[in-house]
């Protein structure tokens, strides 16, 4: 009799490799296409790791702040370096020329939403 084991991903993988997957697309999508904004891509990146280990029962604050900024730290590490090769020429959402000012404060936003996220779902401690 063969024993079946699960061959399902664990949480503790699949948070952050999202969190890298959607940075790559981004950053792909971003190095073809330079005159277009992925307005929401910083806030996809920043946020999945967190969204997505919210559920892991033993989420503590300090987890969730680690989660959070390490997902931040990869939204805002593929902002700077589209910024710094001058790939953030696109448009924003209130039509001016700041998308990296758009991109950073979205990263924010995305890594405290998923900040938020996790909080909620902790473990008291």
């Amino acid at each position: 009799m063969e024993t079946s084991q699960s061959t399902a991903i664990p949480r503790s993988l699949l948070a952050p490799t999202t969190t890298v997957v959607a940075g790559a697309i981004w950053l792909v999508a971003a190095l073809r296409t330079p005159t277009n904004t992925y307005h929401f891509a910083p806030i996809i990146v920043a946020a999945a790791w967190p969204f997505l280990a919210r559920g892991e029962a033993a989420r503590t604050t300090r987890q969730a702040l680690t989660t959070a900024t390490a997902s931040t730290s990869v939204a805002l590490g593929i902002a700077a370096f589209l910024w710094m090769t001058d790939r953030l020429r696109g448009p924003t959402l209130w039509e001016s020329d700041a998308a990296a000012f758009e991109t950073i404060l979205f990263a924010l936003l995305g890594g405290g939403a998923g900040l938020i996220a996790q909080l909620r779902h902790r473990r008291p401690g």
